[in-house]
C-alpha cells in the first residue's frame, strides 16, 4: 500500500517583512543637527565666560583706579599741614606748599610727633611714561631733613605693572589768591589700560582744594 502525503508550505514574499527604521539619511541629518546644536551651546557658554571675564577685568581696573584716586586727593589735602601750630610747610627748596612739575606733585605735612620732635612725610607723586608706571615715593624726616622734590626716595608703583599700564597722568594748579592768603585748586587727572586687553581703558580725575594756606 502507498501512503501518499502532500506537504504544502506556505512561502511568503519577503517584502512583506521588510525592517522598518531610519533611513542613512535620516541618521545623517539628525546628527548633523545635533552637531549645530552642541556648537551653540558651546558658543554660548564660551562668550558667556570671555564676557564675565572682562566685566571682572574692567571693574579691577575701575576698583585700582578709583582707591589710587582716593589716596592721592586724601594726601594732597593734608599738604603743608604743620599740627596745630598754625604753620604751613613745604618740600625744601620748593616755592609752594604743593610743588608740581610736569610728571610730578610733591608736598610734606606732619605726620607724628617722635618723642619731643615732630616726623614728616614728605611724598611725591610721579609718573614715568617709558615704563607707564605711576610710582609713589616716600620719606619720613624731622623738619631739618625735609627732601627736596628729586630726591625724595624709596618709590613704589602704584599699580601691578603686569596688568596695568598708566597711559597720561596730568596735575593742574590754578591759584587763589586773597588779600589774607594764597591757595590753589589742584585738578588730578589718571588715565590708564589693561596690559592684556589694551582697548580696555578707563579715565578718572579729580579736584582738590589746598587746605593748608601760605
Amino acid at each position: 500500500m502507498t501512503i501518499q502525503v502532500e506537504l504544502s508550505m506556505a512561502i511568503t514574499p519577503v517584502h512583506k517583512y521588510k525592517q522598518k527604521g531610519a533611513s542613512l539619511i535620516e541618521l545623517l541629518i539628525a546628527s548633523f543637527i545635533g552637531i549645530i546644536a552642541i556648537s551653540l551651546v558651546g558658543s554660548i557658554f564660551i562668550n558667556g565666560q570671555r564676557v564675565a571675564k572682562e566685566r571682572g577685568l574692567e571693574l579691577l581696573l575701575t576698583q585700582n583706579l578709583t582707591s589710587t584716586m582716593q589716596i592721592i586727593k586724601e594726601d594732597i589735602q593734608r599738604a603743608g599741614y604743620d599740627g596745630a601750630d598754625g604753620q604751613s610747610i613745604k618740600l625744601s627748596g620748593a616755592v609752594n606748599i604743593i610743588e608740581i612739575t610736569s610728571d610730578s606733585i610733591g608736598f610734606a605735612y606732619h605726620r607724628k610727633m617722635s618723642g619731643a620732635q615732630k616726623t614728616y612725610q614728605n611724598i611725591v607723586y610721579k609718573y614715568s611714561s617709558i615704563d607707564k608706571k605711576l610710582k609713589v615715593c616716600e620719606e619720613k624726616t624731622l623738619i631739618t631733613q625735609r627732601k627736596e622734590i628729586a630726591d625724595v626716595g624709596d618709590c613704589n608703583s602704584l599699580f601691578d605693572s603686569q596688568n596695568i599700564h598708566v597711559t597720561a597722568f596730568s596735575i593742574v594748579s590754578t591759584p587763589l589768591i586773597t588779600s589774607a592768603a594764597m591757595s590753589s585748586i589742584i585738578d588730578v587727572r589718571l588715565d590708564a589700560k589693561l596690559v592684556n586687553i589694551p582697548t580696555m581703558t578707563k579715565s578718572l580725575s579729580f579736584r582738590a582744594k589746598q587746605r593748608n594756606w601760605q
